[in-house]
């Protein structure tokens, strides 16, 4: 057998070293592996105990509660970690202790902020009842409890049930017929851009009424073609009735409007609660006057 220098390897033992090759590069990608996962284990662990601690908490939108009182609500606090605030969690707890704030954005600020971002409900529908006045928001969401004349932006609604309202909580949309009529009603306005609507009596469904800007009674009839009542209704005033006109608009009849000069609040009367206030009675009789629009 012939000798092989000692700096030369047979060729029988090439696969061999390959093997042992093998083997150290998957010893090392394990060692390797190992420092990755002790890593991001060390990172998760130092971001929840020592990086993104809150230090500030930004509230804006809402100038009637105390920033101390809402940040008390939503659950957060100063130095609490950033990663493990639940915002869903702050933004109901916020909006279920402070009726006048609708609705609430968490954001977070990363390294160390948290931006509380308020939506101020404004009352939109003061519903009477036998002593006091349910204040909505224009979502349906209850407010306050009224005991004197509601705020001059609310349109005062009479022959609506309201069961059982509670603070920060809104009333479903079919709680009952009231409520949705009073629902389509709204809608329809919106959607005519059909403003200055400052009080709505549904008590009986076939005789509906409102009063536009405190001196035109537009009486509705029963909720049949109501968009057309309305849109015509709309049209009158501002394209038929003089500016000053003080009186009633009938829209019952379908595809016409009648009008009339008068004291608005004639017929039907309203009942009158403590705490409200209704125009006096004119004294003169009303002068009648009728047109018809086709």
């Amino acid at each position: 057998m012939p000798d092989v220098p000692m700096n030369e390897t047979p060729q029988q033992d090439v696969p061999t070293r390959r093997r042992k090759r093998r083997r150290r590069r998957g010893r090392y990608g394990i060692y390797y592996l190992l420092v990755i996962v002790i890593a991001v284990i060390l990172g998760v662990v130092l971001s929840r105990t020592v990086f993104f601690k809150i230090k500030q908490v930004s509230i804006d939108g809402s100038a009637r509660y105390q920033s101390q009182a809402v940040l008390e609500a939503s659950g957060i606090r100063v130095g609490d970690n950033l990663l493990k605030v639940d915002k869903e969690q702050a933004r109901k707890g916020i909006i279920g202790r402070f009726p006048y704030i609708e609705d609430c954005v968490v954001e977070k600020d990363y390294p160390d902020a948290v931006l509380l971002h308020l939506s101020e409900a404004v009352p939109f529908f003061a519903v009477r009842r036998e002593t006091d006045s349910v204040l909505l928001s224009k979502a349906g969401r209850v407010l306050e409890f009224c005991y004197g004349a509601p705020p001059e932006t609310a349109v005062t609604v009479v022959g609506v049930e309201l069961e059982d309202p509670v603070l920060c909580e809104s009333v479903p949309a079919d709680a009952n017929e009231s409520v949705t009529m009073l629902r389509y009603l709204s809608q329809t306005l919106e959607e005519l851009d059909f403003s200055g609507i400052t009080y709505i009596d549904l008590t009986d469904r076939l005789n509906m009424w409102v009063i536009y800007k405190e001196r035109i009674r537009i009486e509705l009839g029963s909720e049949s073609n109501l968009r057309n009542k309305l849109s015509f209704a709309k049209y009158a005033i501002e394209n038929k009735i003089d500016e000053d006109f003080v009186g009633i608009v009938d829209v019952t009849i379908s595809k016409q409007v009648r009008y009339r000069k008068g004291n608005i609040w004639e017929h039907p009367k309203p009942q009158i609660q403590p705490g409200f206030e209704t125009p006096e009675p004119e004294e003169e009789a009303p002068e009648e006057e009728t047109q018809t629009e086709e």
